[in-house]
């Protein structure tokens, strides 16, 4: 009966051409990728910011613990989490990308660590003897120098984003999202469209990958 009850292949390429023929399909899919492009690079930018701190002369000791910190919530759940940031969020856009900015900051933080201490600190002593300003410092020496590092980790970083995204849409029902489209074919236990989505998500998410590893060429 459990067999049975699973769609066949052809099925779930029946429903792969049904949803691809919706308008209502196409809307969810451009608002879950915004959604994911969005939080990643906010997520990059406070990643980058913090990471860097901790390679300033003077103040990087007071940078050290905040990026410590953030690294470790890469083991916590969001349970709980979510509910905190929609008390504290403006508006159901935002909650989303504070959540799966959450999701990602400690994962990115810890990467772009590792990418900043194998630079040697002769490169930005030899930069700021130059009496560049540090924004310049941070971007011929980290920028420049490590771009294609930078871009592989948000490549990766970007595929923990979509993972996350059908539960946060899910919780945060509002503008819909493919967490949205999932959650109401699970309710009505529409099988062959589920599977229809999850390959829909996975290719999409394939796609995405490539394009952002494209710009790393």
């Amino acid at each position: 009966i459990a067999k049975a009850a699973l769609p066949t292949p052809i099925e779930v390429l029946h429903g792969v051409q049904e949803i691809w023929a919706q308008d209502e399909f196409s809307h969810h899919l451009r608002v879950s990728i915004r959604l994911c492009f969005e939080s990643l690079f906010v997520s990059t930018f406070l990643a980058l910011i913090i990471s860097y701190g901790t390679k300033l002369p003077k103040i990087g000791k007071y940078f050290s613990p905040v990026a410590t910190f953030i690294s470790v919530t890469r083991f916590q759940s969001l349970v709980g989490i979510l509910f905190a940031l929609m008390l504290y969020s403006p508006g159901a856009h935002t909650t989303k990308i504070m959540v799966l900015t959450y999701g990602m900051v400690g994962f990115l933080t810890t990467s772009f660590k590792v990418i900043f201490n194998e630079i040697p600190n002769t490169k930005f002593e030899h930069a700021r003897t130059l009496r560049l300003s540090e924004l310049r410092v941070f971007w011929e020496v980290v920028v420049r120098g490590k771009r294609h590092m930078i871009l592989e980790v948000m490549a990766q970083t970007f595929a923990i984003a979509f993972g996350m995204l059908s539960m946060v849409e899910s919780y945060v029902r509002n503008e819909g999202g493919i967490g949205v489209y999932l959650s109401d074919m699970n309710k009505q236990f529409n099988l062959s469209k589920i599977f229809a989505v999850q390959i829909m998500i996975m290719l999409t998410g394939l796609l995405s990958d490539f394009a952002i590893r494209l710009v790393n060429k």
